[in-house]
Protein backbone atom coordinates (compact mmCIF):
# COMPACT_ATOMS: atom_id res chain seq x y z
CA UNK A 1 0.00 0.00 0.00
CA UNK A 2 2.66 2.59 1.08
CA UNK A 3 4.75 1.71 -2.58
CA UNK A 4 1.15 2.19 -4.51
CA UNK A 5 0.88 5.77 -2.32
CA UNK A 6 4.05 6.82 -2.87
CA UNK A 7 3.72 6.50 -6.74
CA UNK A 8 1.01 9.54 -7.87
CA UNK A 9 -2.46 8.36 -9.42
CA UNK A 10 -1.39 4.84 -9.27
CA UNK A 11 -4.13 4.80 -6.49
CA UNK A 12 -6.67 6.37 -8.08
CA UNK A 13 -6.42 4.67 -11.50
CA UNK A 14 -6.68 1.11 -9.23
CA UNK A 15 -9.76 3.00 -8.10
CA UNK A 16 -11.38 3.91 -11.48
CA UNK A 17 -10.67 0.49 -12.96
CA UNK A 18 -12.30 -1.50 -9.99
CA UNK A 19 -15.49 1.09 -10.54
CA UNK A 20 -15.03 0.48 -14.29
CA UNK A 21 -15.10 -3.30 -13.51
CA UNK A 22 -17.81 -2.86 -10.55
CA UNK A 23 -20.36 -1.04 -13.51
CA UNK A 24 -19.48 -3.11 -16.25
CA UNK A 25 -20.72 -6.62 -14.01
CA UNK A 26 -24.27 -4.40 -13.14
CA UNK A 27 -24.71 -3.70 -17.06
CA UNK A 28 -24.17 -7.40 -17.40
CA UNK A 29 -26.37 -8.35 -14.51
CA UNK A 30 -28.54 -6.01 -15.26
CA UNK A 31 -29.31 -6.67 -18.93
CA UNK A 32 -28.50 -10.26 -18.42
CA UNK A 33 -30.90 -11.16 -21.24
CA UNK A 34 -28.90 -9.77 -24.06
CA UNK A 35 -25.69 -11.05 -22.85
CA UNK A 36 -26.64 -14.76 -23.15
CA UNK A 37 -27.72 -14.17 -26.65
CA UNK A 38 -24.54 -12.04 -27.49
CA UNK A 39 -22.60 -15.07 -25.83
CA UNK A 40 -24.59 -17.59 -27.70
CA UNK A 41 -24.08 -15.48 -30.93
CA UNK A 42 -20.17 -15.52 -30.39
CA UNK A 43 -20.37 -19.22 -29.74
CA UNK A 44 -22.14 -20.05 -32.97
CA UNK A 45 -19.90 -17.88 -35.24
CA UNK A 46 -16.93 -19.06 -33.64
CA UNK A 47 -17.98 -22.90 -34.49
CA UNK A 48 -18.55 -21.39 -38.31
CA UNK A 49 -15.07 -20.02 -38.23
CA UNK A 50 -13.83 -23.30 -37.45
CA UNK A 51 -16.25 -25.52 -39.83
CA UNK A 52 -15.56 -23.33 -42.46
CA UNK A 53 -12.02 -21.81 -42.89
CA UNK A 54 -11.04 -19.31 -43.70
CA UNK A 55 -14.23 -18.24 -45.92
CA UNK A 56 -17.21 -19.24 -48.10
CA UNK A 57 -17.28 -17.52 -51.47
CA UNK A 58 -20.32 -17.50 -53.96
CA UNK A 59 -20.73 -16.26 -57.57
CA UNK A 60 -20.49 -13.00 -56.42
CA UNK A 61 -17.91 -12.89 -53.57
CA UNK A 62 -15.45 -13.61 -56.91
CA UNK A 63 -16.35 -10.66 -58.29
CA UNK A 64 -16.14 -8.53 -55.01
CA UNK A 65 -13.08 -9.98 -54.50
CA UNK A 66 -11.84 -9.40 -58.33
CA UNK A 67 -12.54 -5.87 -57.60
CA UNK A 68 -11.12 -5.63 -53.75
CA UNK A 69 -7.75 -6.52 -55.64
CA UNK A 70 -7.52 -4.46 -58.59
CA UNK A 71 -4.01 -2.90 -58.89
CA UNK A 72 -3.57 -0.33 -57.96
CA UNK A 73 -6.62 0.18 -56.17
CA UNK A 74 -10.10 -1.12 -55.94
CA UNK A 75 -11.63 -0.98 -59.26
CA UNK A 76 -15.43 -0.38 -60.52
CA UNK A 77 -17.57 -2.91 -61.93
CA UNK A 78 -21.12 -2.53 -64.17
CA UNK A 79 -23.84 -3.76 -61.47
CA UNK A 80 -22.36 -2.86 -58.22
CA UNK A 81 -20.79 -0.44 -56.48
CA UNK A 82 -17.51 -0.58 -55.08
CA UNK A 83 -18.20 0.36 -51.06
CA UNK A 84 -17.71 -3.41 -50.27
CA UNK A 85 -14.94 -4.48 -52.41
CA UNK A 86 -13.56 -1.22 -50.23
CA UNK A 87 -14.01 -2.86 -47.32
CA UNK A 88 -12.23 -6.54 -48.78
CA UNK A 89 -9.44 -4.96 -49.70
CA UNK A 90 -8.89 -3.00 -46.47
CA UNK A 91 -9.55 -5.74 -44.49
CA UNK A 92 -7.94 -8.60 -46.10
CA UNK A 93 -4.70 -6.85 -45.89
CA UNK A 94 -4.59 -7.02 -49.71
CA UNK A 95 -5.29 -10.49 -49.92
CA UNK A 96 -2.97 -11.63 -46.71
CA UNK A 97 -6.34 -12.61 -44.20
CA UNK A 98 -9.40 -13.52 -44.99
CA UNK A 99 -9.69 -14.55 -41.34
CA UNK A 100 -10.03 -10.70 -40.15
CA UNK A 101 -12.36 -10.21 -42.86
CA UNK A 102 -14.89 -12.60 -41.77
CA UNK A 103 -14.25 -12.12 -37.98
CA UNK A 104 -15.42 -8.36 -38.36
CA UNK A 105 -18.22 -9.79 -40.90
CA UNK A 106 -19.43 -11.69 -37.66
CA UNK A 107 -18.67 -9.33 -34.73
CA UNK A 108 -20.80 -6.77 -37.43
CA UNK A 109 -23.98 -9.21 -37.05
CA UNK A 110 -23.33 -9.31 -32.83
CA UNK A 111 -23.26 -5.31 -33.14
CA UNK A 112 -26.33 -5.13 -35.23
CA UNK A 113 -27.96 -7.38 -32.43
CA UNK A 114 -26.68 -5.06 -29.74
CA UNK A 115 -28.59 -2.07 -31.70
CA UNK A 116 -31.41 -3.85 -31.96
CA UNK A 117 -31.87 -4.62 -28.56
CA UNK A 118 -30.53 -1.20 -27.80
CA UNK A 119 -33.98 0.11 -30.32
CA UNK A 120 -35.68 -2.16 -28.26
CA UNK A 121 -35.05 -0.85 -24.97
CA UNK A 122 -35.77 3.20 -26.67
CA UNK A 123 -38.87 1.47 -28.02
CA UNK A 124 -40.16 0.93 -24.20
CA UNK A 125 -40.47 -2.68 -25.07
CA UNK A 126 -39.07 -3.87 -22.06
CA UNK A 127 -35.44 -6.06 -21.64
CA UNK A 128 -37.25 -9.42 -22.76
CA UNK A 129 -39.35 -8.30 -25.75
CA UNK A 130 -35.74 -6.38 -27.27
CA UNK A 131 -33.48 -9.55 -26.46
CA UNK A 132 -35.58 -11.58 -28.28
CA UNK A 133 -35.77 -8.97 -31.07
CA UNK A 134 -32.09 -9.05 -31.58
CA UNK A 135 -31.87 -13.00 -31.11
CA UNK A 136 -33.47 -12.79 -34.36
CA UNK A 137 -30.12 -11.52 -35.95
CA UNK A 138 -27.55 -12.78 -33.40
CA UNK A 139 -29.17 -16.78 -33.57
CA UNK A 140 -30.21 -16.53 -36.97
CA UNK A 141 -28.46 -19.17 -39.12
CA UNK A 142 -29.21 -17.62 -42.37
CA UNK A 143 -27.28 -14.52 -40.65
CA UNK A 144 -24.71 -16.45 -39.18
CA UNK A 145 -24.16 -18.38 -42.45
CA UNK A 146 -23.66 -15.39 -44.41
CA UNK A 147 -21.38 -13.76 -42.39
CA UNK A 148 -18.99 -16.12 -43.52
CA UNK A 149 -19.52 -15.68 -47.00
CA UNK A 150 -17.24 -12.71 -48.83
CA UNK A 151 -20.98 -10.52 -49.20
CA UNK A 152 -21.78 -7.37 -48.67
CA UNK A 153 -24.47 -8.39 -46.33
CA UNK A 154 -23.45 -7.87 -43.00
CA UNK A 155 -21.33 -4.68 -43.04
CA UNK A 156 -24.20 -3.16 -45.01
CA UNK A 157 -27.13 -3.91 -42.70
CA UNK A 158 -25.02 -3.44 -39.82
CA UNK A 159 -24.76 0.60 -41.48
CA UNK A 160 -28.60 0.25 -41.93
CA UNK A 161 -29.72 -0.47 -38.46
CA UNK A 162 -26.98 1.81 -37.47
CA UNK A 163 -28.78 4.59 -39.70
CA UNK A 164 -31.79 4.00 -37.51
CA UNK A 165 -29.89 3.85 -34.00
CA UNK A 166 -28.56 6.96 -34.43
CA UNK A 167 -31.28 8.84 -35.83
CA UNK A 168 -33.49 7.65 -32.90
CA UNK A 169 -30.72 8.80 -30.51
CA UNK A 170 -29.67 12.15 -32.33
CA UNK A 171 -32.31 14.50 -30.98
CA UNK A 172 -31.03 18.10 -32.33
CA UNK A 173 -27.26 16.99 -32.34
CA UNK A 174 -25.12 17.60 -35.89
CA UNK A 175 -22.74 15.55 -35.38
CA UNK A 176 -25.11 12.41 -34.92
CA UNK A 177 -27.02 13.59 -37.76
CA UNK A 178 -24.20 13.95 -39.94
CA UNK A 179 -23.52 10.25 -38.63
CA UNK A 180 -26.46 8.65 -39.65
CA UNK A 181 -26.80 10.52 -43.15
CA UNK A 182 -23.09 9.19 -43.66
CA UNK A 183 -24.30 5.80 -42.40
CA UNK A 184 -27.19 5.75 -45.35
CA UNK A 185 -24.33 6.83 -47.94
CA UNK A 186 -22.13 3.99 -47.09
CA UNK A 187 -25.02 1.22 -47.11
CA UNK A 188 -25.66 2.88 -50.45
CA UNK A 189 -22.27 2.07 -51.75
CA UNK A 190 -21.98 -1.17 -50.58
CA UNK A 191 -25.58 -2.39 -52.35
CA UNK A 192 -27.52 0.65 -54.14
CA UNK A 193 -30.52 -0.46 -52.29
CA UNK A 194 -29.49 1.22 -49.64
CA UNK A 195 -31.12 4.38 -51.53
CA UNK A 196 -34.87 3.08 -50.78
CA UNK A 197 -33.99 4.00 -46.81
CA UNK A 198 -33.60 7.20 -47.45
CA UNK A 199 -37.27 8.56 -47.71
CA UNK A 200 -38.73 7.08 -43.81
CA UNK A 201 -34.91 8.73 -42.95
CA UNK A 202 -36.37 12.04 -44.77
CA UNK A 203 -39.80 11.95 -43.31
CA UNK A 204 -38.45 10.98 -39.96
CA UNK A 205 -35.97 13.90 -39.97
CA UNK A 206 -38.83 16.34 -41.26
CA UNK A 207 -41.03 15.28 -38.36
CA UNK A 208 -39.06 15.66 -35.59
CA UNK A 209 -37.91 19.19 -36.47
CA UNK A 210 -34.06 18.69 -35.63
CA UNK A 211 -33.42 22.29 -36.98
CA UNK A 212 -31.91 24.00 -40.12
CA UNK A 213 -28.29 23.31 -39.10
CA UNK A 214 -28.68 19.51 -38.20
CA UNK A 215 -31.03 18.76 -41.20
CA UNK A 216 -28.77 20.40 -43.73
CA UNK A 217 -25.60 18.59 -42.13
CA UNK A 218 -27.43 15.47 -42.29
CA UNK A 219 -28.55 15.74 -45.63
CA UNK A 220 -25.01 16.91 -46.61
CA UNK A 221 -23.46 13.87 -45.15
CA UNK A 222 -25.70 11.86 -47.25
CA UNK A 223 -25.49 13.42 -50.45
CA UNK A 224 -21.49 14.49 -50.38
CA UNK A 225 -20.28 11.01 -50.65
CA UNK A 226 -22.26 9.63 -53.21
CA UNK A 227 -21.92 12.73 -55.65
CA UNK A 228 -18.23 12.06 -54.91
CA UNK A 229 -18.48 8.44 -55.84
CA UNK A 230 -20.99 8.84 -58.79
CA UNK A 231 -17.67 11.80 -60.01
CA UNK A 232 -14.94 9.31 -59.76
CA UNK A 233 -17.30 6.25 -61.43
CA UNK A 234 -17.83 9.02 -64.33
CA UNK A 235 -14.29 10.29 -64.65
CA UNK A 236 -13.27 6.78 -64.89
CA UNK A 237 -15.87 6.69 -68.56
CA UNK A 238 -18.95 4.95 -67.07
CA UNK A 239 -21.19 7.96 -66.61
CA UNK A 240 -22.15 9.88 -63.49
CA UNK A 241 -24.03 7.03 -61.30
CA UNK A 242 -23.35 4.25 -58.71
CA UNK A 243 -23.61 1.46 -61.72
CA UNK A 244 -24.42 1.28 -65.43
CA UNK A 245 -26.88 -1.77 -65.45
CA UNK A 246 -30.09 0.31 -63.89
CA UNK A 247 -31.57 -0.77 -67.73
CA UNK A 248 -30.62 -5.10 -67.48
CA UNK A 249 -32.32 -5.47 -63.48
CA UNK A 250 -35.68 -3.12 -64.38
CA UNK A 251 -36.09 -4.87 -67.73
CA UNK A 252 -35.69 -8.38 -66.47
CA UNK A 253 -38.31 -7.39 -63.59
CA UNK A 254 -40.94 -6.76 -65.87
CA UNK A 255 -40.22 -9.15 -68.74
CA UNK A 256 -42.53 -11.81 -66.95
CA UNK A 257 -45.31 -9.36 -67.89
CA UNK A 258 -44.41 -8.02 -71.17
CA UNK A 259 -46.48 -8.79 -74.24
CA UNK A 260 -45.21 -7.84 -77.77
CA UNK A 261 -47.70 -7.55 -80.51
CA UNK A 262 -47.24 -6.22 -83.83
CA UNK A 263 -47.95 -2.63 -83.31
CA UNK A 264 -45.58 -2.96 -80.28
CA UNK A 265 -42.78 -2.17 -79.36
CA UNK A 266 -42.56 0.06 -82.19
CA UNK A 267 -38.46 0.28 -83.50
CA UNK A 268 -36.48 -2.92 -84.14
CA UNK A 269 -34.34 -2.06 -81.77
CA UNK A 270 -36.94 -2.95 -79.13
CA UNK A 271 -38.36 -5.37 -80.76
CA UNK A 272 -35.24 -7.26 -80.61
CA UNK A 273 -35.31 -8.00 -76.80
CA UNK A 274 -39.07 -9.15 -76.65
CA UNK A 275 -39.40 -12.03 -74.40
CA UNK A 276 -41.37 -14.88 -76.28
CA UNK A 277 -44.81 -16.55 -74.93
CA UNK A 278 -42.68 -19.88 -74.58
CA UNK A 279 -40.10 -18.21 -71.90
CA UNK A 280 -43.22 -16.47 -70.13
CA UNK A 281 -45.44 -20.10 -69.58
CA UNK A 282 -42.55 -21.54 -68.67
CA UNK A 283 -41.88 -19.29 -65.51
CA UNK A 284 -38.82 -17.70 -66.27
CA UNK A 285 -38.09 -15.70 -63.39
CA UNK A 286 -36.23 -12.24 -63.29
CA UNK A 287 -33.33 -13.76 -62.68
CA UNK A 288 -33.65 -16.08 -65.61
CA UNK A 289 -33.72 -12.77 -67.90
CA UNK A 290 -30.77 -11.35 -66.19
CA UNK A 291 -28.40 -13.92 -66.46
CA UNK A 292 -29.46 -17.31 -68.82
CA UNK A 293 -27.07 -17.34 -72.02
CA UNK A 294 -30.50 -17.96 -74.49
CA UNK A 295 -32.50 -14.89 -73.03
CA UNK A 296 -33.70 -12.16 -75.39
CA UNK A 297 -31.42 -9.60 -73.52
CA UNK A 298 -28.28 -11.49 -73.62
CA UNK A 299 -29.21 -13.09 -77.23
CA UNK A 300 -28.75 -9.34 -79.02
CA UNK A 301 -26.36 -7.89 -75.93
CA UNK A 302 -24.12 -11.05 -74.89
CA UNK A 303 -24.60 -9.99 -71.17
CA UNK A 304 -24.46 -6.91 -69.44
CA UNK A 305 -20.71 -6.77 -68.67
CA UNK A 306 -19.51 -7.01 -72.53
CA UNK A 307 -19.89 -4.31 -75.61
CA UNK A 308 -21.70 -1.00 -75.02
CA UNK A 309 -23.13 -1.16 -71.72
CA UNK A 310 -24.68 2.21 -71.57
CA UNK A 311 -26.51 1.59 -74.65
CA UNK A 312 -27.76 -1.73 -74.11
CA UNK A 313 -28.74 -0.68 -70.93
CA UNK A 314 -30.49 2.67 -72.27
CA UNK A 315 -32.29 0.22 -74.62
CA UNK A 316 -33.62 -1.76 -71.92
CA UNK A 317 -34.33 0.62 -69.89
CA UNK A 318 -36.85 1.99 -72.79
CA UNK A 319 -38.05 -0.82 -72.86
CA UNK A 320 -39.19 -1.88 -69.69
CA UNK A 321 -40.53 1.72 -69.21
CA UNK A 322 -42.77 1.17 -71.64
CA UNK A 323 -44.07 -2.15 -70.71
CA UNK A 324 -44.72 -0.25 -67.22
CA UNK A 325 -46.88 2.21 -69.06
CA UNK A 326 -49.16 -0.78 -70.85
CA UNK A 327 -49.02 -2.98 -68.10
CA UNK A 328 -49.21 -0.66 -64.59
CA UNK A 329 -51.84 -3.70 -62.86
CA UNK A 330 -49.68 -7.03 -64.12
CA UNK A 331 -46.55 -5.02 -62.71
CA UNK A 332 -48.36 -4.48 -59.37
CA UNK A 333 -49.86 -7.92 -58.94
CA UNK A 334 -46.14 -9.37 -59.88
CA UNK A 335 -44.48 -7.18 -57.19
CA UNK A 336 -47.28 -7.87 -54.46
CA UNK A 337 -47.32 -11.54 -55.01
CA UNK A 338 -43.96 -11.47 -55.05
CA UNK A 339 -43.90 -9.48 -51.66
CA UNK A 340 -45.94 -11.70 -49.92
CA UNK A 341 -43.71 -14.42 -51.00
CA UNK A 342 -40.98 -13.66 -49.03
CA UNK A 343 -43.42 -14.29 -45.88
CA UNK A 344 -44.15 -17.59 -46.84
CA UNK A 345 -41.73 -20.20 -45.39
CA UNK A 346 -43.49 -22.25 -48.18
CA UNK A 347 -42.68 -20.55 -50.61
CA UNK A 348 -39.61 -19.62 -52.99
CA UNK A 349 -36.86 -16.81 -52.74
CA UNK A 350 -32.97 -17.71 -53.86
CA UNK A 351 -31.41 -18.28 -50.91
CA UNK A 352 -28.33 -20.08 -52.34
CA UNK A 353 -26.02 -17.55 -50.21
CA UNK A 354 -27.71 -18.11 -46.53
CA UNK A 355 -27.54 -21.49 -46.04
CA UNK A 356 -23.91 -23.67 -44.16
CA UNK A 357 -23.01 -25.27 -47.28
CA UNK A 358 -22.15 -29.39 -47.81
CA UNK A 359 -19.34 -31.35 -48.19
CA UNK A 360 -20.47 -32.44 -51.45
CA UNK A 361 -22.32 -29.14 -52.57
CA UNK A 362 -21.51 -27.00 -55.63
CA UNK A 363 -17.92 -25.43 -55.18
CA UNK A 364 -18.84 -21.49 -57.01
CA UNK A 365 -15.02 -20.30 -58.59
CA UNK A 366 -14.24 -17.95 -60.78
CA UNK A 367 -11.08 -19.29 -61.77
CA UNK A 368 -10.00 -15.87 -63.39
CA UNK A 369 -9.98 -14.15 -60.07
CA UNK A 370 -8.61 -17.62 -58.58
CA UNK A 371 -5.41 -17.54 -60.44
CA UNK A 372 -4.35 -14.12 -60.01
CA UNK A 373 -5.90 -13.47 -56.34
CA UNK A 374 -6.47 -16.52 -54.51
CA UNK A 375 -4.37 -19.79 -55.54
CA UNK A 376 -4.32 -21.52 -52.86
CA UNK A 377 -8.22 -20.80 -51.63
CA UNK A 378 -10.05 -24.68 -51.34
CA UNK A 379 -13.19 -24.29 -49.28
CA UNK A 380 -12.58 -26.79 -45.94
CA UNK A 381 -15.22 -28.37 -44.06
CA UNK A 382 -14.23 -29.59 -40.37
CA UNK A 383 -16.46 -30.12 -37.33
CA UNK A 384 -19.10 -28.93 -36.53
CA UNK A 385 -20.27 -28.48 -40.11
CA UNK A 386 -22.71 -31.23 -39.91
CA UNK A 387 -24.04 -29.44 -36.60
CA UNK A 388 -24.35 -25.91 -38.11
CA UNK A 389 -26.22 -27.70 -41.37
CA UNK A 390 -28.39 -29.20 -38.51
CA UNK A 391 -28.88 -26.19 -36.57
CA UNK A 392 -29.78 -24.12 -39.85
CA UNK A 393 -32.30 -26.40 -40.70
CA UNK A 394 -34.16 -25.75 -37.24
CA UNK A 395 -33.07 -21.90 -36.33
CA UNK A 396 -33.72 -19.79 -39.72
CA UNK A 397 -35.32 -16.72 -41.15
CA UNK A 398 -39.06 -16.75 -39.13
CA UNK A 399 -40.48 -15.59 -42.50
CA UNK A 400 -44.27 -15.86 -40.83
CA UNK A 401 -42.66 -13.71 -38.12
CA UNK A 402 -41.34 -11.28 -40.18
CA UNK A 403 -44.63 -10.42 -41.85
CA UNK A 404 -46.95 -10.34 -38.83
CA UNK A 405 -44.81 -7.36 -37.13
CA UNK A 406 -44.53 -5.60 -40.78
CA UNK A 407 -48.11 -5.63 -40.62
CA UNK A 408 -48.32 -4.76 -36.98
CA UNK A 409 -45.57 -1.47 -38.41
CA UNK A 410 -48.18 -0.37 -41.06
CA UNK A 411 -51.17 -1.20 -39.51
CA UNK A 412 -49.61 1.00 -36.40
CA UNK A 413 -48.74 3.89 -39.17
CA UNK A 414 -52.33 3.69 -40.37
CA UNK A 415 -54.16 4.36 -36.89
CA UNK A 416 -51.45 7.31 -35.65
CA UNK A 417 -52.15 8.82 -39.14
CA UNK A 418 -56.53 8.38 -38.10
CA UNK A 419 -55.92 9.34 -34.05
CA UNK A 420 -54.01 11.86 -32.68
CA UNK A 421 -54.07 9.75 -29.64
CA UNK A 422 -52.38 6.59 -31.38
CA UNK A 423 -50.28 9.30 -32.71
CA UNK A 424 -49.07 10.11 -29.31
CA UNK A 425 -49.25 6.29 -27.96
CA UNK A 426 -47.33 4.24 -30.87
CA UNK A 427 -44.53 6.54 -31.12
CA UNK A 428 -45.47 6.93 -34.76
CA UNK A 429 -42.30 8.82 -35.92
CA UNK A 430 -40.05 6.12 -34.42
CA UNK A 431 -42.39 3.51 -35.98
CA UNK A 432 -41.98 5.42 -39.08
CA UNK A 433 -38.39 5.58 -39.48
CA UNK A 434 -38.19 1.58 -38.40
CA UNK A 435 -40.60 0.30 -40.44
CA UNK A 436 -40.28 2.36 -43.52
CA UNK A 437 -37.04 1.71 -43.60
CA UNK A 438 -37.74 -1.99 -43.38
CA UNK A 439 -40.74 -1.72 -45.34
CA UNK A 440 -39.38 0.29 -48.63
CA UNK A 441 -35.87 -1.93 -48.83
CA UNK A 442 -37.51 -5.08 -48.85
CA UNK A 443 -40.46 -3.00 -51.34
CA UNK A 444 -37.58 -1.01 -53.51
CA UNK A 445 -35.63 -4.55 -54.06
CA UNK A 446 -38.14 -6.66 -55.37
CA UNK A 447 -39.84 -4.00 -57.23
CA UNK A 448 -36.81 -3.15 -59.41
CA UNK A 449 -35.14 -6.97 -59.10
CA UNK A 450 -36.00 -9.65 -57.53
CA UNK A 451 -37.08 -11.69 -54.15
CA UNK A 452 -34.10 -12.72 -53.10
CA UNK A 453 -33.94 -14.56 -49.27
CA UNK A 454 -30.25 -12.46 -48.51
CA UNK A 455 -31.81 -9.01 -49.17
CA UNK A 456 -34.30 -9.89 -46.34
Amino acid sequence: MAEAAATPGVGHRALGGSRALTRTRELLLAHWQITLVLVAGALLRLATEIAYHPALFFADSWEYFGLALQHPFVGFEVDRPSGYPFLVWMFTLDNRSLVLLTSLQHLAGLATALMVYAIGLRLRLGRWVSAAAAALVALCGDWVALEQFIMAEPFFSLCAVATAFVALTAGRSTRLWALSGALIAAATLMRTGGAFLVPAWLLFLLIRSVGRRAAITGLLALALPLVGYSALHAADGRGFGLTESGGWFLYARVAPIAHCTRTWPTTKELRAVCPTASEQADGWSPGDYLWDTPAPANKVYGSMYSGNVHRSSAVLRTFAIQTLEREPGAYVSMVFNALMSVFDPTSGGWESTVVFPGKHSHDWVDPVVKQEFAKNYRRRERVPESELRSYWRAIHTPRVLLGVLTALGLLSLLLALAFRRWRVQAMAAETLLLTGMGFLLLLGTIATSDVNMRYV
